[in-house]
């Protein structure tokens, strides 16, 4: 049986009641197959770890009311990015990034995650590419997942997954950013983190990644962390060849996993 498992919380298996990652407080979560949401609704979002390199500006995140009108919830968590929000080594290794992290999935356990997002149409599309969520795996050769919106100077820019394989990694187109700026989307993604895994996503209710896959690498406690929010990556290289780094800004109403 299926257990929906923490409202922007995820635990490590189907019955666990503690979370407990490093740099996170634990929490007990328990339930049967309910619902989980995590802090007071003064703090609607939970104890998720914060990157260690995260921006700093007091801008970076926020949490806001819903200002669409349309979003699966009444508040929302608000990411921005402005040229030079940099932190620790990222300011040396051409990165700029705020991330929200906890546990994303286990070897051989077989997850499901929905995640709503609005990328506003005021920004410009072009520009560093940019991850709104990825599973890092410590160790791996490779990161297992990551989403991002293609941006550099492009004249058709793209929403679109990249993932490892067994031999390298592979790129799949998702959607032109210019159909997913200023709506709501959701992405939801079907995994089985296993050596023969998979990968299944559709966006919008509509079928974007179907790929059988090595999906875990087995190092680090056969685990990986999921990160949301914006990372920015080539942020000098894109200030040399075209100059300023535009500003990216991108909402989140819902952040789930399933187990």
């Amino acid at each position: 049986m299926a257990m929906l498992l923490g409202r922007r919380g995820f635990v490590t298996g189907a019955l666990a009641s503690t979370v407990s990652l490093a740099g996170c407080v634990s929490e007990n979560v328990g339930g049967n197959g309910s619902l989980i949401t995590r802090g007071s609704p003064k703090n609607a979002f939970g104890n998720w770890t914060l990157h260690e390199r995260n921006s700093t500006a007091n801008y970076a995140y926020s949490v806001v009311p819903d200002f669409t009108g349309t979003a699966s919830s009444s508040e929302l968590e608000r990411f921005e990015l402005r040229h030079g929000d940099c932190g620790g080594v990222d300011c040396q290794t051409d990165r700029q990034r705020y991330e929200r992290m906890d546990l994303g999935g286990e070897m051989n356990q077989r997850a499901s995650y929905s995640i709503s997002f609005f990328l506003p149409s005021n920004q410009r599309i072009g520009g560093p590419f940019t991850h709104i969520f990825q599973f890092f795996e410590k160790g791996a050769p490779n990161v297992p997942l990551m989403v991002n919106v293609m941006g550099w100077q492009k004249s058709v820019s793209w929403l679109y997954a990249e993932f490892a394989t067994a031999t390298g990694r592979e790129k799949v187109k998702l959607a032109k950013s210019s159909d997913i700026f200023g709506r709501w989307n959701t992405i939801d993604l079907d995994v089985h983190w296993a050596n023969d895994g998979f990968y299944k996503a559709k966006l919008n209710g509509q079928t974007v990644l179907d790929e059988n896959t090595k999906t875990m690498f087995g190092t680090d406690r056969n685990l990986n962390i999921f990160h949301y929010g914006l990372y920015m990556g080539g942020v000098g290289r894109y200030e040399r060849e075209f100059g300023s780094v535009p500003t990216r800004t991108i909402y989140f109403s819902k952040v789930e996993k399933y187990i």
